[in-house]
């Protein structure tokens, strides 16, 4: 479900589009209007008009590449907005994907995109232009020292916002307002922060960065009975709920799960299933499923998709069952094969 789109050359939310009004996916180029909130929990989203069958690869229009983003990042975007728009009651806009101009400061780029931009119509004695929301979601290959050195740069404030930030459908302004309050590490005021020094031997550290609590081994959505496929070779995702399920290992030394790509090959350790907390969207929406046939007496394991017109196709390991998932409908249809034997059955 998308949550961010294109219209009349800037980045909107759902919240901006009146039903039946055409956008633009910052993906492909496509067509995109709007619909919702529905009845069971869903937001008002963005959706393909002509791609129904959800094959928006993540390229640019015209073919060119364009960035792949998670649906939780463009939600949680989308929320940030929201929650400005309604702390704040003057100001000259307010928005996602907002570019800045930075071709005077510091650092090589001339350009920055803001995940979330309000800026004022008058400066503020607080936060100088405006203030800059940088969604943490799954991002480090952002570099917060220079990002942060940027905006502060160009007389805009920055809050550094984690997944803790939302609850229950909306950005937490108050714990915002909270950390510039308290001057925590994620907060940078304009009035009092200078922008950090490029060559400081040391580096940023924000609350995202500091993963102990990312993975844990107990079930999250225990109220939805896990349908997981293959997403990679290290992780599943449930194709009711969204939550991903990774190959995690637990580091003594550092007291924590830790997702086993970023641990050496040699590394000693029992190797567990652990949820990725990042995964878990609120609230959470818990898709039916529609079955047919008699369930067999083993867990269906399910192999990697195979593109169909409208959907993915799984089918299990262990049996002749299929899994049909399209953006409407989701179709599990159990079939008798001759039994499996447990040395043939892949990785759990």
């Amino acid at each position: 479900m998308p949550f961010i789109a294109r219209k009349d050359n800037r980045t909107v939310i759902p919240a901006d589009v009146d039903d039946g009004e055409d956008v633009y996916c910052t993906q492909c180029g496509d067509v995109m209007r709007v619909r919702g909130p529905f009845e069971d929990g869903r937001s008002r989203h963005f959706y393909h008009v002509n791609n129904v069958g959800g094959s928006c690869t993540g390229s640019g229009p015209d073919s060119e590449p364009g960035p792949a983003e998670s649906e939780t990042h463009q939600r949680l975007k989308a929320l940030a907005v929201t929650g400005l728009r309604g702390r704040f009651d003057e100001y000259a806009r307010c928005g996602p994907e907002i570019t800045i101009d930075i071709s005077s400061t510091s650092t090589e780029a001339d350009q920055r995109r803001a995940d979330v931009l309000l800026e004022f119509e008058d400066t503020n004695r607080f936060f100088g232009k405006g203030v800059i929301v940088e969604v943490q979601h799954l991002n480090a290959g952002k570099d917060i020292r220079a990002t942060t050195h940027d905006y502060l740069s160009q007389d805009f404030s920055v809050y550094w916002a984690t997944v803790d930030d939302f609850s229950d459908g909306r950005f937490l302004i108050e714990e915002m307002e909270a950390a510039f309050d308290e001057r925590r590490d994620a907060a940078f005021a304009l009035y009092r922060d200078a922008p950090p020094a490029l060559d400081a031997p040391d580096r940023l550290i924000t609350p995202d960065e500091e993963e102990d609590a990312r993975y844990t081994t107990t079930d999250l959505v225990p109220e939805c009975s896990h349908l997981l496929v293959p997403a990679d070779e290290a992780y599943r995702v449930c194709v009711r709920c969204g939550v991903e399920i990774e190959t995690c290992v637990y580091d003594d030394q550092r007291g924590r799960l830790r997702n086993t790509d970023t641990v050496p090959s040699y590394f000693e350790g029992e190797r567990v299933l652990a949820t990725d907390r990042r995964s878990v969207d609120y609230p959470v929406s818990i898709r039916p499923v529609e079955e047919e046939g008699e369930s067999p007496d083993h867990t269906h394991i399910w192999g990697r998709s195979s593109g169909i017109f409208g959907g993915d196709k799984y089918r299990c390991t262990r049996c002749d069952s299929t899994l049909l998932v399209s953006p409407n409908r989701i179709q599990l249809t159990h079939e008798t094969a001759e039994p499996w034997k447990p040395d043939e059955a892949p990785w759990e």
